[in-house]
C-alpha cells in the first residue's frame, strides 16, 4: 500500500512538473514575441513589408528584386564573415599579435560592410515608397529588421 502512495505521488508530482514547464515555455515564448513558423520563413520579412505597406504589382517586382541582390550581397559578407572567425580561432595557440589584430580588423569590416548594405537596401525599399507608405516604413522598419534576424 505505501508503495503505490508513493508511486502515485511520484506520478502527480511529474505531471504538476510537465505542466509547469509547458505553461512556463508558452508564456516564455509569447513574451518574447516571437513570430510564428510561418513567419520566419525564407520571405518572411519580404512578405511582412509587402503587406504592410501594400504595395502594388510594380512595386513588389522592383521590390523582390532589390531583396535578392541584397541576399546575394549579404550571404558574400557572411561567408568572409565565417571564415574570417575561422581564421581568427584557428590561431588560439599562434601568439602572432599581428595577425590576431589584422583577422580582428577584417572581422570588424566586414562587420560594418553587413550593415551598411543592409542600410543601403533599406534606403532604396524606401524609395520606392510613395509618401504615405514612406511614413508607414518608418514605423515598421524595426519591425521587419526584427524578423530579419535569426533565431535567438
Amino acid at each position: 500500500m505505501e508503495k503505490t502512495k508513493l508511486l502515485t505521488l511520484a506520478v502527480v508530482a511529474l505531471l504538476l512538473l510537465n505542466f509547469g514547464t509547458l505553461g512556463f515555455l508558452v508564456l516564455h515564448l509569447s513574451h518574447r514575441g516571437d513570430s510564428a513558423p510561418h513567419e520566419r520563413d525564407h520571405n518572411g520579412p519580404a512578405d511582412f513589408i509587402i503587406r504592410e505597406l501594400n504595395f502594388n504589382e510594380t512595386q513588389k517586382t522592383e521590390f523582390m528584386k532589390l531583396v535578392e541582390a541584397h541576399r546575394k550581397n549579404a550571404e558574400v559578407l557572411q561567408k568572409k564573415d565565417r571564415e574570417n572567425h575561422e581564421n581568427l580561432f584557428n590561431a588560439l595557440g599562434n601568439n602572432d599579435t599581428v595577425f590576431i589584430n589584422n583577422t580582428l580588423r577584417t572581422l570588424g569590416d566586414t562587420q560594418i560592410n553587413l550593415s551598411k548594405a543592409t542600410f543601403l537596401h533599406f534606403q532604396e525599399v524606401r524609395a520606392l515608397c510613395t509618401p504615405e507608405q514612406q511614413s508607414k516604413f518608418n514605423s515598421i522598419i524595426h519591425e521587419a529588421l526584427r524578423r530579419m534576424a535569426p533565431p535567438r
